[in-house]
């Protein structure tokens, strides 16, 4: 097209697919999703993470790879797909992920955004105000002639093909566990969690595991569904709705998965593998893949699982790995916790995520008024970052 325009309602929080030469979802791991710390992660484990980065540090690294995750040179260093991992992308990014106050299902491809910075793509960021023939009117006045317009507005729920089932106020999140209904009998719906970071099909599985269970009546649904249900929704509605209200299939990969293990009964115990070192690094540092909920438990490959776990590199760089010891460390001991970092929590959730990556590129205040693409600047823009 001779020219591409794209409008947007809110600041979307965007992830590089690249990370380190790795798949940016090969961080999801026990240490980085530290908002959700399960009993059985106890206090020891973290204080053994700590003692063993100290040292033994070469547990957590790995060889830089001759290919990263798209089979490009990694000296190339690239965010994504023919995406060089520039300053000026990352500060976009980041200044985006500010914007976005973080708490947003994550769009995973930040291929676009070179041509956002060469001008090929003009971001407009006020949203739409009016349709005509052939105009778009923005919200701040700005009107562009247009030929064709694609619509990325999602879709809605509909569970209306069951006769005479009505799922209240249309919401998965009124499910069990986002599976199961509690007014309809041997009945699951499986695939309705949706994680920002892993994937579907290892979120049905246990949703599976955990279905089977109950039809082989191997177990029962616990006696407190309703309150799980509410603090559940709770929780998400605190983590997502704020920012992306429509999202309600969306899970947190660690929680999920974790409540779903103690439920069947395959959740890990991190301390039962304390003397096999490399091993128990990396059930916190490197990835939270499904094979961990293999290793105890029903229909258990323990074998198997280890051995997946342990032929995976550990790609989390050595900042977030002291990062995650230390903020659960902090979770852990709360009342030891400093005036420091008292102060730390007290950050918002902007400044927080937008400098999860690459530490090394600091986000300014100018930096984020030059990606916000509006007239309308936004009132709580502060002074520093």
């Amino acid at each position: 097209a001779n020219n591409c325009y794209l409008s947007l309602r809110s600041y979307p929080f965007l992830i590089p697919r690249n990370l380190e030469h790795s798949s940016s979802d090969s961080w999801t791991s026990r240490l980085m999703h530290n908002y959700h710390t399960p009993s059985h992660e106890g206090l020891l484990s973290y204080l053994l993470l700590k003692v063993y980065f100290k040292f033994s540090r070469h547990l957590f690294s790995s060889q830089q790879p001759e290919m990263d995750s798209f089979l490009q040179d990694t000296n190339k260093h690239m965010l994504d797909l023919n995406t060089p991992d520039d300053e000026e992308s990352v500060k976009l990014i980041k200044a985006w992920n500010y914007l976005s106050k973080g708490r947003k299902f994550a769009t995973k491809n930040v291929t676009f955004i070179p041509n956002v910075l060469n001008g090929k793509i003009q971001v407009n960021a006020s949203g739409i105000a009016e349709l005509t023939e052939h105009e778009v009117i923005f919200c701040d006045g700005e009107s562009k002639p247009i030929d064709i317009i694609l619509f990325c507005t999602g879709y809605q729920e509909d569970f209306e093909f069951i006769e005479g089932y009505k799922l209240k106020d249309n919401n998965v999140r009124n499910l069990f566990m986002h599976s199961i209904p509690t007014d309809l009998d041997n009945c699951a719906f499986i695939g309705w969690g949706r994680p920002v970071t892993g994937g579907i099909p290892a979120c049905s599985e246990m949703s599976a595991r955990y279905f089977a269970q109950l039809l082989s009546e191997k177990t029962s649904l616990p006696s407190d569904i309703d309150n799980r249900i509410a603090e559940d929704k709770n929780f998400y509605q605190t983590f997502y709705a704020k920012n992306s209200p429509s999202l309600n299939t969306v899970v947190a990969w660690k929680r999920h998965m974790e409540n779903y293990s103690k439920l069947i009964g395959c959740h890990v115990h991190p301390l039962k593998y304390v003397l096999k070192p490399r091993f128990f690094v990396r059930l916190f540092a490197g990835s939270l893949v499904p094979s961990q909920y293999r290793l105890e438990g029903p229909h258990a490959r323990k074998e198997e699982a280890m051995k997946t776990i342990l032929n995976l590199d550990i790609t989390l760089p050595k900042e977030h790995v002291v990062h995650g010891i230390h903020t659960n460390l902090q979770n852990k001991l709360p009342w030891v916790r400093t005036k420091n970092w008292q102060k730390k929590a007290q950050y918002n959730y902007s400044t927080e995520y937008s400098n999860w990556f690459r530490f090394d590129v600091n986000l300014t205040q100018k930096d984020v008024e030059r990606f916000i693409f509006s007239k309308n600047v936004p009132a709580d823009l502060p002074n520093e970052l």
